[in-house]
């Protein structure tokens, strides 16, 4: 059953809903066309020098990262052992 009011614009339920549905469909195909422009964007590549294994530099970077992972703020929550802790009384995290 239609609205009375709807009779008056000439749009039924099912009118509005096509309308609504090609309006968004208008819309997605303009946002596609007009985002095709960016597919032409070649990111700038990086060229990172990789260091030889147990070279000098390898081992300096190494011992930076070994001060962060022993750490008294890390070692609290992963001691030794297969699983870490959690909670103020360091009860085992279970997944």
């Amino acid at each position: 059953m239609d609205n009375p009011q709807n009779q008056k614009t000439g749009f039924s339920g099912l009118k509005r809903t096509l309308a609504v549905v090609g309006a968004l469909t208008v819309f997605a195909c303009l946002m596609v066309f007009a985002s095709g422009k960016n597919l032409e964007f070649k990111p700038k590549l990086v060229h990172v020098q990789s260091l030889k294994k147990d070279s000098v530099a390898s081992v300096k970077a190494f011992e930076k990262v070994y001060m962060v992972l022993k750490s008294p703020r890390c070692m609290n929550c992963h001691p030794a052992g297969d699983i870490p802790l959690q909670g103020e009384d360091s009860h085992l995290h279970s997944m």
